[in-house]
């Protein structure tokens, strides 16, 4: 019988290059996601090392000039933080977006995988009957013609 070919083979290779595109896509997006997240980390961690340099100054009684100074950073780095926070909702819904897509694509090329495996196995088992059907016609012509010669 002859080797198995997956008529949907090209479909097959189709999908799997677009869900190979598609886990790209993805992976960027997840990376620019984790950036933003990082950044905005760094933000609020870099706001607590002011306030905490703030405390200083104040046990201190340094200037009240330098105090103003760091309150007007702070409130920046708040507005700044804010607008990353934005930045970031915005990249994890992008971020659901492609996870989403990546998901159909991904179901997409399992249907074929299934139906490749069960074509295959269907192949498998027409090839196995036809082997059988060798088998029985061989032995059923040596019953008809009485079997080996070298039997006593």
């Amino acid at each position: 019988m002859k080797k198995f070919r997956f008529n949907l083979d090209s479909l097959h290779r189709y999908r799997s290059s677009i869900e190979e595109a598609t886990m790209k896509e993805f992976s960027s997006e997840l990376k620019r996601f984790n950036d933003e997240q990082n950044g905005v980390l760094r933000l609020r961690e870099e706001k607590k090392r002011l306030a905490a340099e703030i405390d200083n100054i104040k046990q201190s009684g340094d200037s009240r000039l330098e105090l103003a100074l760091y309150a007007t950073y702070i409130n920046d780095l708040n507005e700044f933080i804010q607008e990353k926070e934005v930045l970031l909702t915005e990249c994890k819904k992008e971020l659901e977006i492609k996870r989403a897509a990546l998901i159909e694509v991904m179901k997409d090329r399992k249907v074929l995988d299934v139906m490749r495996d069960k074509s295959e196995e269907l192949h498998n088992l027409q090839a196995k009957k036809a082997r059988q059907k060798v088998m029985d016609d061989i032995a059923g012509t040596r019953f008809f013609f009485g079997g080996d010669k070298n039997e006593n």
